[in-house]
């Protein structure tokens, strides 16, 4: 497992199993990183993007830090606040995309840019990755405040998306 410290977060991958318990049992996850019980359930909208995830990580586990979830723990609370995960290694235009959601009762304290700029930073120390992206609905001013503040800058937008990259 890959684990990146903040100041506030630890950062850290789920295995395919710990992913399967992310999705149908989180508080098993919970117990299983050690960590305090808070109740929460997967989103409905993420049970089938994890899903996903985990057959692609058994299908390319040479390619698994780049499909599988990362878990934001807030190291105060030793609970889990969110969840960050890439979208697939790196391709042809050596760019990674990064999705990310953070539990609504943490907003406000600057604990989304904190995850989303340590994963920046690890991506873009990768070999093959030369910049990272990220889409967010044009109505989605936090999320839009969150890319901002960890140096994205947008690169197109359509009648409903707005589309970013960095590359520092």
């Amino acid at each position: 497992m890959m684990r990146l410290d903040t100041e506030r977060l630890t950062i850290e991958t789920l295995t395919a199993q710990l992913m399967r318990w992310q999705r149908d049992d989180f508080p098993r996850l919970e117990r299983a990183l050690g960590l305090v019980e808070g109740g929460q359930q997967l989103d409905d909208e993420l049970r089938p993007v994890v899903s996903r995830a985990i057959a692609q990580m058994q299908r390319r586990p040479h390619h698994s830090l780049w499909h599988c979830q990362w878990v934001a723990v807030l190291k105060e609370e030793r609970r889990i606040i969110g969840s960050l995960a890439f979208k697939g290694p790196p391709g042809k235009t050596s760019e990674v995309e990064i999705g990310y959601g953070i539990d609504p009762f943490y907003h406000n304290r600057g604990l989304a840019t904190e995850a989303v700029g340590a994963m920046v930073r690890w991506a873009l120390c990768q070999d093959g990755v030369e910049a990272v992206i990220a889409e967010t609905a044009n109505t989605n001013v936090a999320s839009m405040r969150v890319l901002q503040k960890a140096g994205f800058t947008i690169t197109s937008a359509t009648a409903r998306f707005l589309y970013w990259k960095t590359d520092e």
